[in-house]
């Protein structure tokens, strides 16, 4: 048993592409390149992250550890809720409104909040779908449903007069229920097979390759159509499901050596911390999306290695405080991700 660092490489990149992609939207700066590849290319890092987190608890739940996994997920997120409260707090403060932001999840936390019931629903569909050939079966068409569902939901409110809140997609059922639906059924294949059980590389690459080309073309007749806007039609869904598949399948293929730093770790601090670095440079009047970008990564980088470096001096008489503040539950769970 070894750790994926092809797995630990993709976050990383994909959380460079929450960065950039989050502060195009903050600071609405970007052309037709920006557009073409965020709306191509980059609008599709959380189905991809939630293939991988799919994918990586089958392993966690047949290794027994999904419950208190969860229950450790569930804990950070509501700590990260709290971190984030000043820019989320809603005003007026009713009672209903912070509901409403804790049950969807306030700003770039809507993931973690979506993640948790959407993984729910996944242990839910596996425990009453009998066999592994019954699981592999419901699990793979009823993700599809949910996705399916999502889009059209979606285009109601795009292509329609009717209005529908974002979160009426943008959750666990339509969203992410889907995307680590197909994870597990991916890492269920490798469980059974192995990792040569997947397509081979040459074919994942020329499949890949064809999946930019129309991604980018979808992008590129929206953006004709509907002209240059922060905000998109919805994504054609099975297009969008073949470009995370492929890419997650291609990545467990790649042969990646163990990295000197863990991505695994960093790229989980650049999800938490950058949203608040990339606030404190629109506040200092920073409008380009790129110095943004480049702000809320390096930030986020260095105040992770910071941290990392810290936690050794910590009084082992605080054991608490050394675990939540060194992240210990999820960087344990970073440790129990293995290639079978």
């Amino acid at each position: 048993m070894q750790r994926i660092h092809s797995i630990d490489l993709l976050k990383i990149v994909i959380a460079f592409g929450v960065v950039w992609g989050h502060a195009l939207l903050m600071t609405q700066d970007g052309g037709v390149i920006a557009y073409l590849l965020g709306h191509g290319l980059a609008r599709t890092v959380v189905p991809i992250f939630a293939v991988v987190s799919g994918f990586l608890f089958f392993f966690t739940e047949r290794g027994g550890k999904a419950k208190p996994w969860l229950i450790r997920l569930f804990v950070f997120y509501l700590f990260w809720c709290v971190v984030y409260l000043p820019i989320w707090w809603p005003k007026p403060a009713t009672i209903p409104a912070v509901a409403e932001n804790l049950f969807f999840g306030p700003l770039h936390l809507w993931y973690l909040a979506a993640l948790l019931p959407a993984l729910t629903i996944l242990r839910m569909v596996v425990a009453h779908s009998g066999g592994e050939e019954g699981v592999r079966r419901r699990l793979f068409w009823i993700a599809l449903l949910c996705l399916s569902c999502g889009t059209l939901i979606q285009s109601t409110d795009y292509f329609t007069a009717i209005d529908l809140p974002l979160n009426a997609y943008r959750n666990a059922l339509f969203m992410e229920f889907p995307f680590v639906s197909f994870g597990y059924l991916i890492a269920a294949k490798v469980k059974r097979d192995g990792i040569d059980g997947l397509p081979p590389v040459p074919l994942l690459c020329g499949l890949l390759a064809v999946l930019v080309v129309l991604r980018l073309a979808e992008a590129w007749v929206s953006m004709r159509t509907f002209g240059l806007s922060i905000v998109a039609p919805p994504e054609f869904p099975f297009l969008l499901a073949a470009f995370a598949v492929v890419i997650v399948m291609l990545t467990l293929r790649l042969k990646v050596p163990q990295m000197p730093v863990n991505f695994g770790y960093l790229s989980m601090m650049i999800y938490f911390l950058h949203m608040g670095f990339l606030v404190i440079g629109l506040h200092f009047g920073v409008k380009d999306a790129e110095v943004l970008t480049v702000i809320g990564l390096v930030a986020s980088v260095l105040s992770a290695l910071a941290l990392q470096a810290v936690l050794p001096l910590l009084p082992r008489s605080v054991p608490k405080l050394r675990a939540f503040a060194g992240f210990a539950g999820l960087q344990r769970a970073e440790q129990e991700e293995r290639r079978p």
